[in-house]
């Protein structure tokens, strides 16, 4: 399902491909705020999106890019 027929839907469970950079600025919000548990939303991700968690390279985080066109905001 595509970020934007999910709007105003809410689901039991939720996966998530965050291979890719959302199309625009607040999809990645939409996609991550349709599951009702936050311990059931899942996502797919590549090696290169996990960052170390504090000083510590044990614990990574996934990290995604959120979209923002400047130009339209000056």
């Amino acid at each position: 399902m595509t970020y934007n027929k999910s709007q105003s839907q809410s689901y039991e469970k939720v996966l998530i491909d965050a291979t890719g950079e959302p199309f625009a600025h607040g999809h990645g919000y939409t996609a991550f705020s349709r599951g009702r548990d936050c311990v059931k939303v899942k996502m797919f991700i590549k090696e290169e999106q996990l960052h170390p968690k504090g000083d510590s390279s044990h614990d990574m985080i996934p990290c995604i890019t959120n979209i923002v066109y400047k130009n339209i905001l000056i």
